[in-house]
């Protein structure tokens, strides 16, 4: 016979299944529109040669009026809004591009400092993960507060061997702790949105390094430090 899990194992694997389906999620938004992107470039760069003929024979004729019209058009091939972040970790950029488009939507500022060494060696899933939950939390902590307070700092920093993550953000009601110390949600929903931190942890025990949760002067900071190549 099966192991008998109990409403609260029920519910935290429901939890988790929900988690990878939302990171899913984001890994194929971010796949589509990379894959537009490609499209719409490789039909301009089909087309380039005889733009250029057309441009150089405006040119010759000083249509510029005509040469100007023919920019504009060439421009709608450019998406309107294009997530630039390039890690070389789809997993890390899958969830950074569309976490940073809906705090832009919601008018929160995100501010990343990216400094990233050659390759990054975490699993997408664990990576999508980690960031997904932390800046989910961030998100969360912010949208209630005054417009000046709307910020998200995140540093991604690695070498070739390790990998340090630290998001921090203000926060407006007061964190509280449980007997072994771990931050308890803000959410209604106690079992579901507290597994965010707890994943966390775990994610950082299996690449052999540490999570550590902190706040000062109403500022919540997460530290996550990795090992590569120790997840594998």
């Amino acid at each position: 016979m099966g192991k008998w899990i109990g409403i609260k194992g029920y519910k935290r694997i429901k939890a988790e299944n929900e988690i990878l389906h939302g990171q899913n999620r984001y890994l194929r938004r971010q796949y589509k529109e990379l894959k537009d992107a490609q499209d719409r470039f490789r039909t301009m760069r089909h087309e380039m040669e005889n733009d250029y003929i057309v441009e150089l024979e405006y040119l010759k004729r000083k249509q510029y009026d005509k040469l100007e019209e023919h920019y504009r058009q060439k421009a709608e091939f450019f998406p309107k809004k294009q997530c630039l972040i390039d890690t070389g970790n789809i997993g890390m950029d899958a969830i950074l591009c569309s976490k940073m488009e809906d705090a832009q939507k919601e008018e929160i500022r995100i501010e990343l400092e990216n400094r990233v060494a050659g390759s990054i060696e975490i699993e997408d899933w664990d990576m999508s993960m980690l960031l997904g939950n932390l800046i989910d939390n961030s998100l969360e902590a912010v949208r209630g507060l005054e417009a000046k307070d709307k910020w998200i700092n995140i540093r991604i920093l690695t070498d070739e061997t390790a990998f340090f993550l630290e998001i921090s953000n203000p926060y407006e009601q007061n964190r509280e702790k449980d007997c072994d110390g771990n931050y308890l949600t803000l959410k209604a929903d106690k079992l579901l949105h507290g597994l965010g931190l707890l994943q966390v942890r775990r994610i950082a025990q299996k690449y052999g390094g540490k999570a550590v949760f902190s706040d000062w002067g109403k500022v919540f900071c997460a530290k996550v430090f990795l090992y590569m190549n120790q997840g594998q």
